[in-house]
């Protein structure tokens, strides 16, 4: 029905009456969109301006801007930044988050970790996967490296983090490597460790750190060891079964390596443990291992500790175990009868000492060849027992997954928010094939294999294959988008089109979208099957003949194109977001991605603080190669949608939990987000019920499908008058009201 009403606004010797007319029709829009959507939306950024330290905080503010995105009608490229799913490869390298497993001379043993930067515009990095936590007392350094070239020095970057896991800016610790073409051992004490530091991450460098990033060469790196003096634990762990401890080339007991245990504390009892807890029968446990300690006079120890069926550790029931002093390979034997009543899981933990209240006791363990067997099921209960970091060849690579924050987190998005699409992996990039731009590219590992060798593609493949089958079993498959690489140029063309065969053989059913500010080239047809074209370079012809064959079309804007075309940036009219919809639908276009909505801080220009949005309007470039204090403008508003509430700037300390300020152009989009609805709900009902209409009205409703010039003439022609727009959604409304009423009856 039509509704009447006045708004009266009264102020100081002012006054004015506004009529006001709603008229309500009897349909409503689907909660999930037709047209596809995806914009990015800059998580830490949030946190950042809105001081935000801890999860529940982080999780409160996320929610709020979740709600306006979905009432809005848009998706953002990851609803779930605080629930990421996890993986765990087994018998690969997961301590570095990059680099190569490299054969080629190592120190010792069979391998040692190759550091590449084959970028002349970036200084890339390996790091640490976790932050490391500390005590915050010194750090002992000692580690082997190569370089590449005489002239060549490496480096090793400290990180450090607060008790809440922000980044303590401007702390980090540089350590600069001298150039060394042949294995050279590198010893230091870090006794500085920031004030308030409670974890970190370690970073190598093939070369030194510069702004420009542009050295380049390859560092090997062996034996590299960081040990916290306050905790006595050695920090730089081979992940596998035991959470810690060193595989050491050091005289095996047999094989190549031996699990190294140190304890350099005097103030505590660092021990290395099994990292997940083993499940028992309860009855006895047959023990057989090789060990051997540092010192005639250190005995070592080792310590079962049990939880029951809730997963609650049974406190005065650990097992120790003495292991006399031996400096030789020694075989230790004993069968565990007492196995505590109730108890369903263990841990295992190896200590280099026995341990005492004070924990004054130091020295260092090899242990071998390690076999716990629970004799109520017969299962061998410690994973390599043998201490061989290396996987045989024809073993099998396991990888197990933790999707329980994930799944949870996403359900909500699609259930709550009913957002229609969502990245796997990032923009730009995805997991084990690197990514970049036409600008710089990032080479692609995974499990410390470089992309191309027969062990990442091993790996590869079976991540591709876990992850699909759980997208299929969730049902959103079909939501779920791939974007491995932006804007490539030319040359980049055959390394991209490379990573999309291994994403269509791999990952059958994921969408592979490649932002191109080239337009959609053929190179990349039987690869690409989600296009998205720079609006324009739109090639309506060529976007038509892919649809046939069952791609899907989409385009965006961003820092471009520039007018005549459509454009996000403030200075544009309010109806520009709102037409683009129009012309979207015009084209038979499918969705449309904006590449970001909160770019609200440049580093470059404001290297020192945080950018005012409200006060300095402009986006300004931060990267390809922008220099500090340089000022190069992409456009005002660009990339920024939304805004950070008002407090972020009123000077005070704590956290901000206001929602995040819209702004007309979000909303004016989502008109036209409404819009297109209207036009895809007036197309289902024509196709469900037109026969039902005579054929006048038949005529008369098709037509309306039509988006007249009067709105859009083209990419280049187009309405900058809200009033077109309003009218012809009144005729689209009256024409669905009339299907929905006739679909009733």
């Amino acid at each position: 029905g039509l509704y009447r009403g006045q708004i009266t606004v009264n102020a100081e010797g002012f006054t004015a009456t506004v009529p006001l007319e709603v008229e309500v029709y009897g349909f409503s829009l689907p909660d999930t969109t037709t047209c596809r959507t995806l914009f990015g939306l800059d998580a830490g950024r949030v946190w950042t301006y809105q001081r935000l330290q801890t999860d529940a905080d982080k999780r409160a503010v996320w929610e709020k801007y979740m709600r306006l995105f979905s009432d809005n009608r848009i998706n953002p490229y990851n609803p779930v930044p605080l629930d990421k799913f996890t993986w765990k490869f087994s018998g690969a390298a997961n301590f570095w988050n990059g680099g190569n497993v490299s054969a080629d001379q190592p120190r010792a043993g069979t391998t040692s970790l190759l550091v590449e930067d084959a970028s002349p515009t970036e200084s890339f990095q390996v790091s640490s996967r976790e932050p490391l936590l500390i005590s915050g007392k010194p750090l002992d350094i000692n580690l082997w490296y190569r370089t590449e070239k005489a002239d060549q020095p490496a480096q090793l970057l400290l990180s450090f983090s607060d008790s809440s896991g922000s980044h303590l800016g401007g702390k980090n610790i540089l350590i600069n490597l001298p150039a060394a073409t042949k294995w050279t051992n590198f010893k230091k004490t870090i006794g500085d460790i920031p004030s308030g530091a409670v974890s970190m991450n370690v970073s190598l460098l093939a070369t030194l750190w510069t702004p420009k990033g542009e050295k380049i060469g390859k560092t090997w790196f062996d034996d590299v060891s960081v040990t916290d003096t306050g905790s006595g634990m050695e920090l730089i762990a081979d992940i596998g079964f035991w959470n810690g401890g060193k595989f050491s080339a050091d005289m095996p007991h047999s094989g190549t390596k031996s699990l190294l245990v140190k304890d350099a504390s005097a103030t505590a009892n660092p021990q290395v443990s099994s990292s997940e807890p083993v499940p028992i029968s309860g009855k006895p446990l047959d023990l057989n291992l090789w060990y051997r300690t540092e010192k005639a006079d250190q005995p070592a120890q080792l310590i079962l500790s049990f939880s029951d069926s809730a997963g609650s550790h049974l406190a005065g029931r650990n097992i120790h175990i003495d292991l006399p002093a031996a400096t030789e390979w020694t075989n230790f034997k004993k069968t565990i009868g007492a196995i505590p009543a109730g108890a369903v899981s263990m841990k295992v933990s190896l200590q280099a000492s026995p341990w005492s209240a004070k924990g004054e006791k130091i020295g260092k363990a090899w242990f071998d060849d390690v076999s716990l067997t629970d004799t109520g099921s017969g299962k061998e209960l410690i994973a390599n027992g043998g201490m061989e970091d290396d996987k045989a060849p024809g073993d099998k690579t396991e990888i197990a997954f933790d999707w329980a924050a994930w799944d949870a987190a996403m359900a909500q998005a699609i259930e709550k928010y009913h957002f229609n699409s969502f990245l796997v992996g990032g923009a730009g990039s995805f997991p084990g094939l690197g990514g970049g731009t036409f600008y710089a590219t990032k080479a692609g590992e995974f499990g410390g294999h470089a992309l191309g060798t027969p062990e990442h593609r091993e790996l590869f493949r079976a991540w591709c294959s876990e992850v699909r089958s759980h997208l299929v079993e969730k049902g959103w498959l079909d939501k779920a988008v791939s974007y491995p690489f932006d804007e490539p140029a030319v040359k980049d063309y055959p390394a991209v089109i490379e990573r999309l065969k291994m994403l269509k053989e791999d990952f059958p059913g994921l969408r592979r979208m490649i932002p191109e500010n080239l337009g959609a080239a053929p190179q990349f047809v039987g690869y690409i099957d989600y296009w998205c074209p720079i609006l324009s370079a739109f090639n309506p012809t060529f976007a038509h003949e892919r649809q046939k064959a069952g791609d899907i079309s989409t385009w965006y804007i961003c820092t471009g194109p520039r007018a005549p075309y459509i454009g996000s940036f403030i200075d544009r009219p309010a109806t520009d977001l709102r037409v683009w919809l129009w012309q979207t639908w015009q084209n038979e276009v499918e969705g449309i991605l904006i590449w970001n909505t909160n770019y609200w801080h440049s580093s470059k220009v404001y290297p020192q603080g945080l950018q005012n949005p409200y006060l300095d309007t402009m986006s300004w470039n931060d990267g390809y190669g922008t220099q500090v204090g340089e000022k190069r403008p992409w456009a005002a508003g660009d990339g920024r949608l939304v805004y950070p509430p008002e407090a972020c700037f009123d000077g005070a300390q704590g956290p901000v939990l206001d929602g995040p300020v819209s702004t007309i152009r979000l909303e004016a989009q989502r008109d036209g987000i409404e819009d297109y609805e209207y036009l895809a709900l007036l197309k289902r009902l024509l196709a469900e019920k037109g026969s039902t209409l005579n054929s006048d009205e038949a005529a008369r409703y098709s037509k309306l499908l039509e988006v007249p010039a009067a709105i859009s003439g083209g990419l280049t022609t187009y309405t900058n008058d809200p009033a077109p727009i309003t009218a012809r959604r009144q005729e689209l409304a009256k024409a669905i009201e009339k299907l929905t009423n006739t679909e009733r009856r």
